[in-house]
């Protein structure tokens, strides 16, 4: 469990302690998104750390379905984390690194093929042969002027990156609930 799950499971443990957790569930329907979405952050940390300790893949095709699965994950556990401060009536602005994050994974898999307005700015592929434990390079072309780039994404970076801020924010949620009462 990295430090994210850690933070998810205190932050779950303050809301769900008998003394706070009839104040909660006194919107249920907002309890129960609030619940989802602790959920959603603890099922994304367990798929990203399996990730991570997977080192072998033993086709492309579980590799693009591991990558996929990862930049999907880390927009999901981004959303969860915003949806937490929303839900408890609390500020959250994410991290420029986090906003960078999501633009990746719409480039690499979320849009690959049209990106920005009709027929599309840029479009994106993965590098099949360049897939691997460490990430792939994503190849880009923007339509004008015309130009080919081709950006390394490190994948165990974007997970430590991204585990290491949102563990910030879900202790500084944690803080601000403690500090309401």
């Amino acid at each position: 469990m990295s430090e994210v799950g850690t933070r998810e499971q205190e932050l779950r443990d303050f809301i769900v302690e008998p003394v706070r957790n009839d104040e909660y569930r006194v919107d249920l329907a907002n309890y129960f998104q609030l619940i989802a979405s602790l959920d959603a952050v603890g099922d994304t940390d367990t798929a990203l750390d399996a990730f991570l300790e997977k080192q072998e893949r033993e086709n492309y095709g579980e590799w693009y379905l591991a990558t996929y699965g990862v930049m999907q994950a880390l927009v999901i556990q981004q959303d969860a984390v915003s949806r937490i401060a929303i839900t408890l009536n609390l500020p959250y602005t994410p991290d420029a690194k986090l906003t960078e994050i999501r633009r990746l994974r719409n480039d690499a898999v979320g849009h690959p093929t049209a990106r920005g307005a009709e027929p599309g700015s840029s479009f994106t592929a993965i590098a099949r042969i360049s897939l691997s434990q460490d990430g792939f390079y994503m190849l880009r072309t923007r339509r004008s002027p015309f130009e080919n780039q081709t950006e390394q994404i490190d994948l165990p970076d974007l997970i430590r990156s991204q585990q290491s801020l949102l563990a910030a924010s879900l202790s500084q949620i944690l803080i601000q609930l403690r500090e309401r009462g």
